[in-house]
Formats: C-alpha cells, structure tokens, sequence
C-alpha cells in the first residue's frame, strides 16, 4: 500500500516505525525480538535508514523485505543523495521494487564524514526536491515519496520560513508524505505545521 493511501484510509493517527539494519548476528536477533512486541500494535508502516553513502543498502532491502513478508506491513526504504548518481538510484529503486515495494523515504542525507558542506555526486543531486522530481519523472505514480520535515528549521538554512520554502519545493516536485525530524517541544511542531498549511503544503 502507499503511503497516500495509507493516510486516506486511516481511520486514527497513523503509527510507523523506524529501524536501522543491524551489522551483527546478535543485534538481528535483538531486533526481531523488539520486533515482535513492537508488532502488536496496529502499525501503519515501518521504514529503514540507509547508511551513509549506501553503506547499508543490502541490509536496508534485507530488512525491507524480512519485515514486509514476516509482518505483512508496508515496509519503505531510506535513500540519499550522498553518493547517488542517477543510474545508481535507478538501479537501487528498481530493486526495492522488485522486491514489493511501493515507496520510498527520499532524502538529501548529510554530508559525508570529514565534510562540512555537502558536495553532490558527480551525476547526481544537490537537492532532496531534485530527487523527488527525477523519481517521479521515472516512476510515476508507481512510486509514492516520503520526505523530511524540520520542525525546528534545517541546520543549513537561515530560518524556519526558508526551510518551508524547501520543503514546499518537495512536495510540489512529487512528494506525498512529510516525515518530521526529531524535535522536543511540541509548540515547535506546531508553528512548522501552521506555516506549512499557510504555505499551500497539504499533504499529510
């Protein structure tokens, strides 16, 4: 199911997950314990991160795939720029949905280790919006697109009203879902989302 779906159908708020790939046999083990209990509950998706520069892009569509077909739930990878050439996207996404997918968290990602500035890949994106525009060039509506909100503002940009600009740009390059980054005071999450619906976002 995508995630547009999801939220039209929803008949409560929706519930989602968000898991890293473990790297070690014991720390699967742990997960698939946490898993377990986690599932109990009526969730409506479940993601997973995707390392730096695709550092974990097997074990990303590994646990894509062992959640979807243990669980039964819509499961999504990550995917960021860093790194990313345009055929190295198509090649993953092709995978992902090879293996049932229908969406996709699209991500600028942070700069590489040892970088202060993010540097696009040769062949590649500079912008989180580029990505989105290029997959749904290629995909369509086979393909639905999650990406990131920053409640607090963006560490890059010089105040909330120009991270809603971005954002903005996002959405109206294909996007169907914003998922907020971590924040601690509710009233932040509150302002980010009265100027998002001011600035014509309406996606969930």
């Amino acid at each position: 199911m995508q995630f547009k779906d999801i939220y039209q159908q929803a008949q409560a708020p929706v519930l989602s997950v968000e898991l890293f790939p473990p790297k070690t046999e014991k720390g699967w083990a742990n997960l698939e314990k946490e898993l377990a209990q986690i599932m109990k509950h009526q969730v409506g998706f479940v993601s997973v991160t995707y390392g730096a520069g695709g550092s974990t892009r097997n074990n990303t569509l590994e646990l894509v795939k062992y959640v979807r077909e243990t669980y039964g739930v819509t499961t999504v990878s990550h995917f960021t720029c860093v790194g990313a050439t345009k055929e190295s996207v198509i090649e993953y996404v092709d995978r992902a949905m090879a293996a049932g997918s229908e969406n996709l968290v699209a991500l600028r990602g942070d700069p590489p280790k040892g970088q202060i500035e993010f540097t696009p890949t040769p062949g590649g994106f500079h912008y989180a919006y580029q990505l989105v525009a290029f997959l749904k060039e290629h995909y369509g509506d086979r393909l639905s697109l999650a990406v990131a909100g920053y409640p607090e503002g963006h560490v890059e940009t010089r105040d909330l009203a120009t991270s809603i600009e971005h954002l903005k740009m996002k959405v109206d390059a294909g996007a169907d879902l914003v998922i907020t980054q971590l924040f601690y005071d509710n009233a932040d999450f509150f302002r980010f989302r009265d100027m998002a619906v001011k600035a014509g976002i309406d996606v969930p």
